[in-house]
């Protein structure tokens, strides 16, 4: 889901131009197609990047908005990282993020049976560590772009498909008949 919502929010954010804001990421507004796929829905409070929202209708959906959208502040990339955050944990431990957030994605974690081995443990470790920074209430304070958790992203997919493509290997057909019976053409 998350390589999915990653995909959706760069192209808003670095390919449109101007950039625009998702401005309501929240679990309601992400669907799961027949086929697994993730889509962004409800493009109601999509602005571009430095747009105001006035008027009376609510721009802020706690606990998923940025605290800073409540007081009104010009829309940045910054809120769909909180958003993006606040999804991603909300996915991975089935509450809403408050300020036990890090306890439960930490316990949530740490109560996974990872058949993968350490170093893909470890990056997911980093990647959750990004996510968690995306929930700082100051938005100076967060990753000023998605760039820092697509490269988190991209290192532990790589890192967790070398594993499972060595861990294939280790079980095919092929490797377990010649543990039982040798090579080719021994007798």
């Amino acid at each position: 889901m998350l390589e999915q919502l990653l995909v959706a929010l760069e192209y808003l954010h670095d390919q449109c131009r101007p950039a625009v804001v998702f401005g309501d990421l929240k679990p309601a507004n992400v669907l799961r197609t027949f086929e697994g796929s993730y889509r962004l829905v409800d493009l109601g409070l999509a602005t571009r990047e430095g747009a105001c929202l006035t008027g009376d209708f609510a721009v802020y959906s706690p606990p998923y908005s940025a605290p800073e959208r409540a007081t009104g502040q010009a829309s940045a990339k910054s809120h769909d990282i909180y958003s993006l955050a606040a999804t991603v944990i909300y996915a991975t431990t089935g509450f809403p993020p408050n300020h036990g957030a890090e306890a439960n994605l930490r316990k949530r974690f740490d109560s996974q049976s990872l058949c993968s081995g350490k170093a893909t443990v470890q990056r997911l470790g980093q990647l959750l560590t990004l996510v968690l920074a995306g929930l700082h209430p100051d938005p100076e304070s967060r990753p000023l772009t998605l760039r820092p958790l697509r490269e988190a992203m991209d290192r532990w997919l790589d890192l967790f498909e070398q594993e499972r493509r060595e861990t294939a290997s280790e079980h095919c057909p092929e490797k377990i008949m010649r543990g039982l019976y040798g090579p080719r053409g021994e007798t």
